[in-house]
């Protein structure tokens, strides 16, 4: 039976690192923001729900979602963001349990999911590992990586429970405030005292 260890942090603290380093040393990693993207795909029960619940202004030109603009509302409104995570979560939880259902012959499995409390998946993994950095790395993450104002990403920083509370309900951190090499080798120390 697999042993499942949840990945979580703050937005840009490093998680698609960990997970990426992960999977190239063979492990098996379930990608929820993947997952959630797939389950948004035209013509999806979920798909057709945010439709419903949005309108056709959160569109793009070939009928998929316009996930930024829907992004740049929800992350401006809680009740927004409530409504859509409710809708994404309904399938997206089953998904994840089919997944690690069907990995069990592996010794140890991965879930990196952003809001992994938030949206109450703890309760699927054995352990979790938090993933994090300072504000200032992870504020200057975020503009770089996603080409925000700093207006949009203090309002994504604000939705999300703060790095603080992460930490303390961690079983492992990882600290990714230097370079690639100091993160892999943190993980490397972690897969060595779980073989």
């Amino acid at each position: 039976m697999a042993k499942v260890i949840g990945i979580t942090g703050g937005i840009a603290t490093g998680k698609t690192l960990v997970s990426q380093y992960l999977i190239s040393k063979g492990y098996f990693v379930i990608d929820a923001d993947k997952a959630t993207h797939d389950l948004q795909k035209k013509g999806t029960q979920t798909y057709n729900e945010i439709l419903s619940h949005f309108g056709k202004e959160y569109l793009l030109d070939n009928g998929e979602l316009n996930r930024s603009k829907l992004a740049n509302l929800v992350f401006k409104n809680s009740k927004y963001l409530k409504i859509l995570t409710q809708i994404v979560n309904k399938s997206l939880r089953q998904q994840i349990v089919d997944l690690i259902n069907d990995h069990q012959d592996e010794e140890i499995i991965f879930l990196d999911a952003p809001t992994l409390y938030e949206a109450g998946y703890s309760y699927l993994v054995d352990k979790v590992m938090v993933v994090y950095c300072d504000s200032k790395n992870q504020f200057d993450r975020l503009l770089k990586r996603d080409g925000l104002t700093f207006t949009e990403a203090n309002h994504r920083l604000k939705n999300q429970w703060s790095l603080d509370i992460k930490k303390s309900l961690a079983d492992i951190l990882i600290n990714n405030n230097d370079t690639s090499d100091l993160t892999y080798q943190q993980i490397d120390q972690f897969l060595e005292e779980n073989r």
